[in-house]
């Protein structure tokens, strides 16, 4: 997944903010806590204002990882 991940990180790159946490990590565990974040691979997206507009879990298909950013984001100009 983190080929895909990166992929559309550049792909949206000043558009979308990535957080990457690695679930043994314990230096982020507040934030891990408050969003559930339970496995690996573990999607979350946010709007900008901290909503949860959608998740996933598991090796998840780019397209869909993409439609749901394309619907979250204004049209790039």
């Amino acid at each position: 997944m983190k080929p895909v991940v990166h992929g559309l990180e550049q792909q949206y790159k000043g558009r979308l903010d990535v957080l990457y946490f690695d679930i043994s990590e314990t230096k982020y565990a507040d934030v891990q806590r408050k969003l559930k974040f339970r496995s690996t691979p573990h999607f979350i997206l946010l709007t900008k204002d901290g909503e949860r507009v959608a998740e996933w879990m598991g090796v998840t298909p780019e397209a869909t990882l993409k439609a749901s950013i394309d619907k979250l984001l204004p049209a790039k100009r």
